[in-house]
């Protein structure tokens, strides 16, 4: 997963006002990342951890509010919450490019069964 932290006024708009198709070329360069791409979802798949990895991602997120061990400074914890929720668009995003509509689905459950099952 890469961060992206310099994004143009084209990628913005295309990720605030496009489609799927529209973000898929504003972020993702497809010239030699589709065997890479589809090898880390086969990961995902083959280990069952598409939905995992993400709830985990998210607990950590929650970690990092909440954890009295965490240095004080509101910079830093402003700082690693935002890395983390940059993080966690880019997988969903990278899932909704990877995986067709139906699969994606069932993979990821809706809000309020993720909220209640996983404690999100």
């Amino acid at each position: 997963v890469e961060l992206i932290e310099d994004l143009s006024d084209d990628q913005v708009e295309a990720f605030g006002a496009g489609g799927s198709t529209l973000k898929k070329e504003a972020f993702i360069n497809t010239q030699g990342v589709t065997r890479p791409r589809h090898q880390l979802l086969d990961a995902l798949e083959k280990n069952n951890f598409v939905l995992p990895f993400l709830v985990k991602m998210e607990h950590c997120r929650q970690e990092i509010i909440y954890n009295k061990d965490l240095p004080q400074n509101l910079k830093v914890i402003a700082t690693l919450h935002d890395t983390c929720q940059s993080t966690i668009l880019q997988y969903i995003e990278y899932l909704n490019t990877v995986l067709p509509k139906k699969r994606y689905i069932n993979f990821i459950p809706d809000v309020a069964t993720i909220c209640l099952k996983y404690n999100v």
